[in-house]
């Protein structure tokens, strides 16, 4: 048996992968901060692939409590905890406070909380991030910064002992724009950048869900990968390289 949890597994990517990991065998809790959406997804997931396979649990990302209250709800019901996807994310470069503390505190305590119940017998993190997280993004600074920290915080635990000893991987996705709620906020009136995000939209394109799903189930299945980040687009799918600071500097 194979257990997985997602963050933010409502609803668009987050619900993607839960159907590509049922689809897979695994024993699927997914979370979210929206019951109303998280219940309705259970229903749905539960008729296409059992009952016993999927269940969901409300938690905000943002809360220790709630994290420690799902991962104990896990451990109680399934035993173990193979694969995390902290995939729970928003954009919001007004209430940026919000936007820190989900899309960077909210990955950064899945990650510790995995990786002390990983070290007894492996498993895999997965961390989403965005294409924003290895290129710079005017329209929206704040989210562009969460995102690379989440690179990074993926890259170095990669590094670590504690990671690299007790066969567990780390990894991160960066995904551009894909058809979630995020581009529904991106295209309301009230999100300051707008103007300057429609002719990145239109050089790279709006990615189907089934693309990112794609990416998705190749960090899985790249099993030499650890702190390697996937950069997916519609056209483009590879690890991101990023230059060798022990080089010489260059004009």
């Amino acid at each position: 048996m194979t257990v997985a949890i997602v963050t933010g597994g409502a609803k668009g990517l987050g619900k993607a992968f839960c159907e590509a990991l049922l689809k897979r065998s695994y024993k699927v809790c997914f979370c979210d901060v929206d019951t109303d959406e998280g219940e309705n997804t259970q229903q749905f997931l539960a008729k296409q692939y059992g009952n016993g396979n999927v269940y969901f649990q409300k938690c905000d990302v943002r809360s220790e409590n709630d994290f420690t209250a799902l991962f104990n709800g896990v451990l109680k019901k399934y035993s173990s905890i193979d694969l995390i996807v902290n995939n729970a994310g928003i954009i919001h470069e007004t209430q940026w406070k919000n936007c820190v503390d989900i899309n960077l505190n909210g990955v950064i305590q899945g990650s510790m909380l995995a990786m002390d119940h990983m070290k007894h017998g492996g498993g895999v993190i997965v961390n989403v991030s965005s294409l924003s997280g290895v290129l710079p993004t005017l329209y929206a600074p704040v989210y562009a910064a969460t995102k690379a920290a989440v690179v990074n915080f993926t890259r170095s635990w990669a590094m670590n002992p504690a990671v690299t000893q007790n066969n567990i991987r780390m990894v991160t996705m960066c995904p551009a724009f894909a058809d979630t709620d995020i581009i529904k906020d991106i295209k309301e009136e009230q999100f300051q950048g707008k103007q300057f995000v429609a002719p990145f939209m239109e050089k790279l394109g709006i990615m189907p869900l089934e693309r990112v799903t794609e990416g998705f189930l190749k960090v899985l299945d790249d099993q030499d990968n650890n702190g390697k980040s996937l950069i997916v687009t519609a056209n483009v799918m590879n690890y991101a390289t990023f230059p060798d600071p022990f080089q010489p500097a260059t004009k």
